[in-house]
């Protein structure tokens, strides 16, 4: 339900946004996030929630914050069985690390295409890490999909051929026109402004179903979407304080907020 209406984009939006307009606290506090899961100490959750006596609770990161202090419960046990669960070390040594979440998806959608594939990576100390996982794949001929919300379905399983080969870019040219996509892409996205980067970006769009660029329209109140959201993130947190079950009649209450929409529309913009 919160997939479909984009939710998750909304709150990592807001998060994104408010670290980008000069607010120390957000910055401080994402450290102080980072810390806590690549410690995966639990106990680090107070220094996080202690931001709240900075940052206006009203505004889009205070909701988000006191969300996670009126459930901090539930996320206290979330680290604590990720951490017993982690006798090998991938999580804990790379919690917030994207490289095998990247690369399993992009072989998935490969997946799709080819009966088989043969995987040649940069040597990488995720991907290292993440043998046990990938080697799971190797010879698989059965397929699973799942759907968030009203997305299309996405692939979960595909067929290695062998184990990730994880080699050096000077010996290996195909690892090479990796590498120069890759910093392309990067100065594209830390250079925006730049003619070379709008046609970068522009490529981008067709290389992969997964973008993670961020995209400020989702906390555009202007935009129907971000403006249900934004309701029911102060609902969730409304609930949250009242100890109300969060899921009860929400469907009920996103319809509601499409429905009142227009008004709101009609009423700022006089």
């Amino acid at each position: 339900m919160f997939y479909a209406i984009d939710f998750h984009k909304f709150i990592a939006t807001s998060v994104y946004m408010y670290s980008k307009v000069g607010d120390c606290y957000t910055n401080d506090m994402l450290r102080e996030f980072t810390d806590m899961m690549k410690s995966m100490d639990s106990s680090k959750l107070d220094s996080v929630l202690s931001f709240l006596d900075h940052i206006d609770q009203s505004e889009l990161i205070g909701k988000i914050l006191t969300f996670a202090l009126c459930n901090r419960k539930q996320i206290e046990n979330e680290i604590e069985t990720m951490r017993k669960s982690d006798s090998e070390g991938l999580i804990r040594f790379w919690p917030l690390e994207l490289s095998m979440t990247a690369l399993h998806l992009l072989l998935a959608n490969w997946g799709e295409e080819f009966e088989s594939l043969e995987a040649y990576c940069d040597d990488s100390k995720p991907i290292s890490a993440a043998e046990r996982f990938f080697s799971a794949f190797v010879g698989r001929k059965d397929k699973a999909y799942i759907q968030f919300g009203d997305s299309r379905s996405s692939p979960l399983i595909y067929n290695l051929s062998g184990p990730i080969r994880t080699v050096d870019s000077k010996d290996f040219p195909g690892i090479q026109i990796a590498d120069v996509l890759s910093s392309s892409l990067l100065h594209a996205i830390t250079h925006g402004d730049e003619e070379f980067s709008e046609e970068w970006l522009h490529l981008a769009q067709g290389m992969t179903s997964y973008p993670i660029e961020p995209d400020l329209s989702c906390v555009d109140l202007a935009q129907e979407g971000a403006f249900v959201n934004s309701m029911v993130l102060t609902e969730l947190v409304e609930r949250s304080i009242r100890g109300q079950n969060l899921f009860e009649n929400m469907l009920d209450f996103i319809y509601d907020m499409k429905f009142l929409y227009p008004q709101f529309v009609a009423e700022t913009s006089c």
